[in-house]
């Protein structure tokens, strides 16, 4: 197997660059706030978006936080965006809105959905590019790292225990904590592990081990051997080095709630998450009552989630595919 292998500071599992290894590289973020809501009588508005940043790359959005349930005034309203891609440098999307009487402390007073959009440098013959570039094994498979791009790095990696129905919390201590993409993946089949985005918390409905993987884009790199490769911008600012797992591409998934369980690519899949709701039930009288779930179950190459919302005053559902993106935790652990 021919490439690069990097050995980061943090002592982990060693990464391959290889022919199959595309690296991503950020450029820049779209938040979805409540004034860009549509009306309620319009559940599934389509939106678009051009991405100035994305034009002159192959460019992939990620959703960082696709569906919010927040409380305002005596309502908790859901929002969700889903069929979320790229078609060059336009992002399109569609909104999912509903709303139940019902709240609760873990809502979120005000929330933006956010879409972190990534790419890979196209070729420009018009003018010399300096950097790192690589083909695959597949036709029109290409990476590259040049000097103007900007890299996404893992910070945290770990495996953690959670008891069930307790929250950890990511570290305080990590760089550019409001930009942290986080990434898990839970060993016991039976155990809902969702994400409250506004607290950077996960829950757990039941004991499990997660395999938990967090990246940041826009650090300062600050190498600590004198070896390895690195790279720099043309102002000096350097763009690249070995002593840093870097952001790799994945794969964008969306699940069907009443279809249950959709099958990834790899053996363990780490999952971003995207949600802010609480796998928790919550009572406001005996007759008025509402119930969200969306923790992810992970067995094998599958990932399950149950319903999203179920207001048992009015039976009814919210009917939503859920986007996912998804990375292959073999790399990482």
């Amino acid at each position: 197997m021919y490439g690069l292998e990097i050995f980061p500071v943090e002592g982990g599992k060693p990464y391959r660059l290889t022919r199959d290894t595309q690296i991503l590289c950020y450029l820049t973020s779209y938040q979805i706030g409540p004034e860009d809501w549509p009306h309620y009588r319009q559940p599934k508005k389509t939106r678009s978006k051009v991405i100035h940043e994305a034009m002159g790359y192959e460019a992939f959005a990620i959703p960082r936080v696709a569906s919010v349930y927040m409380a305002v005034n005596d309502y908790a309203y859901f929002q969700g965006i889903t069929h979320i891609r790229m078609e060059g440098p336009v992002l399109r999307y569609e909104y999912v809105y509903d709303n139940v009487q019902v709240q609760d402390p873990q809502m979120a007073k005000r929330a933006n959905m956010v879409v972190d959009i990534y790419g890979i440098p196209l070729p420009d013959s018009t003018k010399p590019t300096y950097g790192v570039e690589w083909y695959g094994a597949f036709q029109g498979f290409r990476s590259a790292i040049t000097r103007n791009t900007q890299m996404t790095y893992c910070v945290f990696r770990q495996k953690i225990h959670l008891e069930g129905g307790r929250y950890w919390s990511l570290p305080t201590t990590l760089p550019h904590l409001d930009k942290c993409v986080m990434f898990y993946h839970a060993t016991n089949p039976q155990a809902e592990v969702s994400y409250l985005a506004h607290k950077k918390q996960l829950y757990s409905s039941a004991q499990t081990d997660i395999y938990v993987c967090v990246f940041v884009s826009g650090m300062v790199l600050t190498p600590k051997r004198r070896w390895g490769l690195s790279l720099y911008s043309e102002d000096g600012t350097l763009v690249f080095n070995t002593d840093y797992l870097p952001f790799t591409r994945g794969k964008s998934m969306e699940l069907l709630l009443r279809e249950g369980s959709v099958e990834t690519p790899y053996s363990l899949p780490l999952v971003c998450a995207t949600s802010q709701f609480v796998n928790a039930s919550y009572q406001d009288d005996p007759i008025d009552w509402a119930k969200r779930n969306t923790g992810i179950r992970f067995r094998g190459k599958q990932i399950f989630v149950s319903e999203r919302i179920r207001d048992a005053h009015r039976q009814h559902h919210v009917e939503q595919r859920i986007p996912f993106y998804v990375l292959n935790g073999s790399l990482y652990f």
